[in-house]
């Protein structure tokens, strides 16, 4: 009698989508019912009332290797409780003995429908969600996902009526090309939105913060980046400079957009994501960083991505995640009270 072994075999599909977003789907959110962002009350995007919003986005289909960050939205908001539940007084800090976000309205939309492996029509989904978001007067917070997300979140701030100067944290310049090398079709994933997100009409420019690592070649990435005037900052410049001068680095614009990828923080504390470099930002580093900015214009929005679960130690990526969040919040909003 023969026996017969059966193998399995993965085959490696490139991740392929139009830079245009499909028709927006109507059912862009469901809202999360066992936990929200700090304990913070769910909403409806058709019924908002808020000054910002939190959504997740589940995806990992633009991922270049290891997948996990879909399952960043939910891990995220379950360490977030550690600061909440929030209530009308905003947040005690237990450092400073004070108080911050007192009065501001924040709400949790839950996270975006993404349909399995379609690409196209789940950051479209997310560009929807957004353009609500913007049209509906309050600033998105976005937990993703992997860093491709970033491009689609953008697409969304098409009506929002303001230039805006897109800050990039990550430890990679997630600017190769937008056209696979084998079948010349666009491709989005993680290593090109900002590539993508360059071309769109209401982005007035770029800067990069926290860059490091090692590659092949003659860094010809480096050399495209360059070329497109984009402002490039790494991590061990940064940390020489400080906070203050890194700011007065970045070009002044009507509005600015944060994107932090986890690994830009020193994987030793961060250890949860897909492409970790050694080095990096500490904890403290990275919200001086951000409380810096906050001070020199008005953010519009930021998002945190690259977070995967699977890969951490006792949640505490998550966790970090969730803290970087809130006191980047808190720096937003004590700028804009001024």
């Amino acid at each position: 009698m023969k026996t017969i072994a059966t193998a399995i075999v993965l085959l490696a599909i490139p991740v392929y989508a139009s830079a245009q977003p499909a028709a927006p789907n109507p059912r862009v959110a469901r809202v999360v019912q066992a936990s929200t962002m700090y304990g913070v009350p769910s909403a409806d995007l058709n019924s908002f009332k808020a000054d910002v919003v939190f959504l997740g986005v589940p995806y990992d289909l633009g991922h270049a290797s290891l997948p996990g960050a879909r399952l960043g939205p939910a891990a995220i908001r379950e360490a977030s409780s550690i600061a909440g539940p929030a209530g009308a007084d905003g947040f005690y800090d237990r450092e400073t003995g004070g108080t911050f976000m007192k009065g501001v309205r924040l709400v949790d939309a839950g996270d975006v429908i993404t349909p399995t492996a379609n690409v196209t029509q789940s950051l479209a989904n997310v560009t929807s969600a957004i353009a609500t978001i913007v049209k509906g007067g309050a600033m998105p917070v976005t937990i993703g996902g992997d860093h491709s997300i970033t491009f689609a979140v953008l697409r969304g701030f098409e009506g929002a009526g303001r230039k805006i100067h897109i800050i990039h944290f990550d430890s990679h310049q997630d600017f190769g090309p937008i056209n696979d090398r084998l079948t010349g079709q666009p491709v989005i994933q993680h290593g090109n939105h900002l590539h993508h997100a360059v071309d769109l009409p209401w982005i007035g420019g770029l800067s990069m913060i926290g860059l490091r690592g090692l590659a092949h070649g003659a860094g010809a990435t480096a050399s495209e980046v360059r070329a497109s005037n984009v402002t490039m900052i790494s991590a061990s410049e940064a940390l020489k400079l400080g906070p203050a001068a890194v700011a007065a680095r970045i070009p002044a614009a009507e509005a600015y957009y944060v994107t932090i990828d986890i690994d830009v923080l020193d994987p030793s504390i961060a250890p949860a994501t897909g492409t970790p470099v050694p080095g990096g930002f500490s904890y403290y580093q990275l919200c001086d960083q951000l409380a810096a900015l906050a001070a020199k214009g008005r953010i519009v929005g930021f998002d945190i991505t690259e977070v995967s679960p699977p890969y951490d130690r006792n949640n505490e990526t998550s966790l970090l995640a969730s803290y970087v969040g809130l006191r980047f919040l808190g720096s937003i909003f004590e700028h804009r009270a001024k």
